[in-house]
């Protein structure tokens, strides 16, 4: 009997603590729905354009702020393409040639390969099947001579 006290007990006492969380969540549920109105359709659309509006005039000022710099760096490259190199004896008069930055050394083109190569390559590469192929700095291609075996491991030398 004294365990069914007790049992009587425990239960009613989680019962009002049950009741108790569920009167705070409602509460607390009725407290967000009051602090957080909902925004409708053709205010949240004002407040996205607001937000563009000021981007824009944000994204303006800079530019304005950057705008002289912008200029100068385009006059300095007009100064650039126009001027004449007065350097040496058999450069002067000569033109600045910014693309010779970017061309190939006579020393690289002649190192280069040709079209024909290149397709001659690729055919034989094709041809190989997967695991005949050379893998560049692996052990097995470390051979003597041509390199086109494969080399043999110490293990199974002189057998």
């Amino acid at each position: 009997m004294v365990i069914d006290a007790r049992l009587k007990k425990r239960l009613a006492d989680w019962k009002t603590a049950e009741e108790e969380r569920k009167a705070q969540a409602a509460a607390a549920s009725a407290k967000l729905s009051q602090t957080h109105p909902r925004l409708t359709r053709a205010e949240l659309e004002r407040r996205r354009q607001s937000d563009i509006d000021r981007a824009k005039a944000l994204s303006q000022v800079k530019k304005r702020a950057r705008g002289d710099l912008g200029q100068a760096r385009q006059n300095r490259i007009a100064r650039l393409a126009s001027s004449v190199c007065t350097i040496g004896d058999g450069l002067a008069g000569m033109k600045r040639d910014s693309g010779r930055l970017v061309r190939a050394t006579s020393s690289s083109s002649r190192r280069g390969l040709s079209a024909e190569e290149l397709e001659d390559r690729h055919e034989a590469a094709k041809k190989v099947g997967a695991h005949e192929g050379r893998v560049p700095l692996a052990a097995r291609d470390l051979t003597s001579g041509v390199g086109l075996r494969r080399a043999v491991p110490t293990w199974r030398r002189g057998l």
